[in-house]
């Protein structure tokens, strides 16, 4: 219930069962399941990745909004 009142994303809620059960600490894995999540976004939110993609460095000239999506994908487990 803490979860859901706080506001947390799905990356954040997630990462405290690996952390607890495999000795990792929070931050490991939300950098772990943070790109997985992402990923899992561009089916529904594809558009609002062209400008992280911008902002990180990446060329989105020339993609649609899937592939510029994908490459925010890579870029942030690059950054990771």
């Amino acid at each position: 219930m803490a979860f859901n009142s706080a506001g947390l994303g799905l990356a954040h809620a997630m990462a405290h069962q690996p952390g607890a059960t495999h000795d990792l600490s929070h931050g490991v894995c939300n950098a772990i399941l943070f790109p997985i999540v992402c990923r899992f976004n561009t089916i529904s939110a594809s558009k609002h990745y062209r400008e992280i993609a911008r902002a990180l460095g990446g060329n989105i000239d020339g993609l649609d909004e899937q592939s510029a999506a994908l490459l925010t994908v890579d870029l942030i487990k690059e950054l990771s």
